[in-house]
């Protein structure tokens, strides 16, 4: 099973996260995000939504363990 896969199950039959991450149905990036073979406005779309997010909340995008 792939890491997204696993996490998937988790989240649905157990009701927990993956790896220390947020689980998918409360990931604030939607968990699912493009990669280099989508297409690159979603991509790039993603990278903006990002860059929003750190300049909203810089250290907690920094220190996301605390």
């Amino acid at each position: 099973m792939s890491e997204l896969g696993w996490a998937t199950y988790l989240d649905k039959k157990a009701g927990q996260s993956y790896a220390m991450n947020q689980r998918v149905s409360v990931a604030d990036d939607g968990y699912f995000t493009p990669t280099v073979f989508d297409n690159p406005l979603e991509v790039g779309g993603s990278l903006i939504e990002l860059w929003k997010r750190v300049a909203a909340a810089p250290l907690s995008s920094s220190f996301m363990s605390m």
